[in-house]
């Protein structure tokens, strides 16, 4: 959205955060969270405390990401990581607990959304059974605190005894059937002022940078603006505390660490204001499932010298070897924490490697970057109408602004010569140029083939089933430099959204990708949605599903074949079709 062009990002009526920060205050004061299993277990006050303390100690906390088929598969899951760790030493301090998504819908609209893998986490019983199962103390991240069902789901991890709750980035998804933005916004700061409720008890609102806008910026600098921006809502205008955590798109060891450290000195608080750092899934092999243990072990020695130097409280976060291919088991979450932990106790042999001076010049740099961005942001929003003293206003005004655009104007830096837009960066996104790199790589391989005019003259509607941007960016560049006609539906998109776009646009052929386990109930009622029209459906991503009582998923790619869709890797294997 242009607002140069098209007046104020926020109207004269829209709801104010006040009123809705006052409703959360007062639920979240209403409660007493419960202590944990963890609590009892460490005799702490708070997670923040025996985080603080083994970081003072030099020590590293550790974090594993889970969400399994059912709620006791994910309970008995908890009580296996734990007596593990009892037997082996590899212990895992926090766990973030992965629903199905449809635990961010409100109840009324879950039954018609196609369900991805893992449970629903629905009420307090449920949130209270996880922090309670084992000491491995819950982050009740994905589907809280961002979600269209925020400030329900919120009340149920605060007054279970969770600390960090998030992820508040995902306030800028629209998810399938929900088209009520400022519902979604207020109910969020709602969210917010519950945990404010607990700020002395401790507890945090979390965000994941590579779940918003910063997924698409191509400076590092505007990654640690957009935490500003965030902070500034959480902790200024609500007066809880705040958190970011980030990973999943950056492979450079030495620019990580850097941004690491940005964040931790721009966010600074009495609290680890880094939450985690997500290990690199952009080098992860589907093939060589091996060889990711080596690009865990690679990065968790580079980071545990960094928290054993800077002492920062944050967590690490490995990615189990199997992570880009399905949902994983408990023994392969085990797997990695015992190559990720055996890699941590000999990084002392390599600290004498690493360049400091030079981390340090990025961190910098990042650090000045960050802040001329937020104040930019400030002044930015304020000029298009936005009152930055709403939480409301706030989020709503930076929702309205696409990544591309928030970064248009807000970046500090300079522009391209030939082209004003264009954003020089400071210390570039590696995720920005990997994704020219592998647009790159499919034109060859489209070439190599013979391929080259296949594309020419068709017509394609493109789409995510999901939040994940990556895969669809890639598909639609190509597409579009091999000759295609496309439509780019963007994210977030129901059956529903496909076949009314595609009749608005002539009946094109039609790609989705998909990765949260719901491939197949999105095709089955897309297919059933477009009935006998004859045109070609395509879908990419991670094909699996869960299939009766099975806990794990399970290839789907023959089932799609059945209903007519053709599952495919690449935009290479459409055009070959």
């Amino acid at each position: 959205m242009d607002t140069e062009s098209n007046g104020p990002l926020i109207s004269a009526d829209t709801a104010s955060g006040a009123t809705a920060l006052a409703e959360g205050l007062t639920l979240g004061a209403a409660i007493t969270p419960d202590r944990t299993a963890f609590h009892e277990y460490y005799g702490v006050r708070s997670e923040v405390e025996h985080r603080l303390a083994k970081a003072a100690r030099g020590e590293i906390t550790w974090r594993m990401i889970m969400g399994l088929a059912s709620l006791e598969e994910h309970l008995d899951g908890l009580k296996q990581l734990h007596e593990h760790g009892v037997q082996t030493g590899v212990v895992i301090d926090t766990g973030m607990i992965i629903p199905n998504w449809v635990t961010g819908l409100p109840p009324d609209l879950r039954a018609k959304a196609p369900k991805g893998t893992s449970f629903v986490l629905d009420g307090y019983e449920a949130h209270r059974a996880i922090a309670q199962a084992a000491p491995i103390m819950p982050a009740f991240n994905d589907w809280h605190i961002g979600s269209p069902y925020a400030s329900r789901n919120t009340l149920d991890a605060v007054r279970a005894g969770g600390t960090y709750h998030g992820v508040l980035s995902q306030y800028t998804w629209t998810l399938p059937y929900v088209d009520d933005e400022v519902a979604l916004v207020v109910d969020n700061v709602r969210a917010i002022g519950i945990v404010a409720a607990h700020r002395a008890n401790d507890m945090v609102v979390d965000t994941y940078l590579d779940d918003g806008p910063p997924s698409r910026f191509v400076d590092l600098a505007s990654f640690v603006g957009y935490a500003l921006c965030e902070r500034y809502v959480v902790e200024q205008l609500c007066g809880a505390r705040y958190s970011a955590a980030f990973g999943q798109l950056e492979s450079n060891i030495p620019d990580k660490i850097a941004l690491w450290l940005a964040l931790d000195a721009t966010l600074k608080s009495d609290h680890p204001s880094v939450s985690y750092v997500y290990g690199n899934t952009l080098d992860a092999s589907e093939v060589t499932i091996a060889g990711n243990f080596a690009i865990t072990s690679a990065e968790v020695i580079a980071f545990t010298l960094a928290e054993r130097r800077y002492r920062t409280g944050t967590t690490i976060l490995p990615n189990p070897a199997t992570e880009k291919i399905r949902v994983p088991t408990v023994r392969e979450i085990m797997d990695v924490h015992e190559v990720a932990q055996a890699a941590a106790s000999r990084s002392v042999d390599f600290e004498r490697l690493i360049s400091w001076d030079e981390i340090e010049r990025t961190r910098d740099i990042l650090i000045a970057g960050g802040k001329a961005f937020f104040q930019k942001a400030l002044a930015g929003l304020r000029s298009a109408g936005v009152d930055i003293t709403d939480p409301v206003h706030v989020l709503l005004g930076l929702r309205r602004l696409d990544a591309a655009e928030m970064e248009r104007r807000f970046h500090p830096g300079p522009r391209h010569p030939a082209a004003p837009d264009v954003v020089v960066p400071l210390v570039p996104a590696e995720f920005i140029r990997r994704t020219g790199g592998l647009v790159d790589a499919e034109i060859d391989a489209v070439r190599h083939a013979g391929l080259s005019t296949a594309g020419r003259g068709r017509r394609f509607l493109v789409a995510s089933a999901d939040t994940h941007s990556y895969a669809l960016g890639v598909i639609v560049s190509t597409l579009r430099q091999l000759g295609a006609d496309v439509v780019d539906a963007g994210v977030d998109r129901n059956p529903e959204d496909l076949v009314r776009l595609a009749a608005e646009n002539g009946w094109p052929d039609i790609a989705v990708s998909a990765h949260n386990g719901q491939c197949l109930a999105f095709a089955v009622q897309l297919r059933r949605l477009l009935g006998e029209r004859d045109i070609r459906v395509y879908m990419g991503g991670r094909l699996n599903t869960l299939r009766g009582e099975q806990g794990e998923p399970v290839d789907a790619r023959n089932d799609l074949l059945h209903l007519g869709i053709i599952p495919c890797e690449r935009p290479l294997d459409m055009l070959a079709t």
